[in-house]
């Protein structure tokens, strides 16, 4: 069983919304340093991971419905 379907909806939405802000917060970082996104693998990990998050809180949503 993946890890994310063990969450509830309300973790799912919490870390979400964190992995966005670290992932606001790494690209401003990013742009400081003059760094593409595109090369940079930790950005990319929370891109995956936030896109993660997203597709499971919306099937879980839609199981709901």
């Amino acid at each position: 069983m993946n890890k994310l379907e063990e969450l509830s909806i309300a973790d799912l939405k919490s870390g979400k919304e964190y992995v966005e802000k670290l992932k606001t917060e790494r690209l401003d970082y990013l742009k400081n340093i003059d760094i593409d996104s595109k090369d940079d693998n930790a950005f990319q990990s929370l891109d995956k991971l936030d896109s993660d998050l997203h597709n499971h809180l919306f099937s879980r949503l839609m199981k709901l419905r």
